[in-house]
């Protein structure tokens, strides 16, 4: 069956994180708080692994003196462990935006809706699990970096390789990210 978004979105409530359809939420304004899920179904551990070998192409083209081979070979474990630890992940995610001073705080520091925030949480998850790290803005990753500090240390422990190793790479991209603009010229 084709999906019926030609795009493979999918609308989901940045307020409950329901399906459109399936959402009961009240007084959110028309054409706001909308998320648009990249996709229906997960992408497979092959897929996940073809957008970390692009990513890791393209800091070899644009960072001198990356070793992108040594790079991919120590990190080759990352897109099983994201696929084993995607479910987790998303409820990590789904906490850090259950606090609401949190969300408030986050929402007056970018000057924009409560919704919104909710909506760029997903999408750097979303980014996350697909290991889309060329797409992972700023934001995005420190996102993903407040949402592990803040995760609970019994539910989710620092002994879990998965969540480190995980962890490592987005540490990685946010440094690797960030480098990027000095080596193409845009200070």
């Amino acid at each position: 069956m084709a999906h019926p978004n030609p795009d493979g979105h999918t609308p989901f409530c940045a307020n409950c994180n329901k399906m459109i359809i399936l959402c009961s939420c009240e007084g959110i304004p028309h054409g706001e708080g909308i998320v648009l899920a990249r996709r229906a179904a997960p992408l497979s551990v092959a897929e996940k692994t073809t957008n970390f070998k692009k990513w890791v192409d393209a800091m070899t083209a644009n960072i001198p003196g990356f070793d992108g081979v040594g790079f991919a070979r120590d990190f080759s474990d990352i897109p099983g462990r994201v696929n084993t630890k995607q479910a987790t992940l998303r409820t990590m995610m789904e906490e850090y935006m259950s606090n609401e001073n949190q969300m408030s705080q986050l929402a007056r520091i970018t000057g924009t809706p409560k919704h919104n925030v909710k909506a760029a949480c997903m999408e750097a998850v979303s980014k996350l699990e697909d290991l889309e790290l060329a797409d992972m803005s700023p934001i995005e990753a420190t996102l993903i970096n407040n949402m592990y500090q803040s995760s609970d240390p019994v539910k989710y422990p620092l002994g879990d390789q998965n969540l480190k190793r995980i962890y490592d790479i987005v540490a990685a991209a946010m440094d690797l990210n960030a480098m990027l603009p000095k080596f193409r010229g845009n200070n």
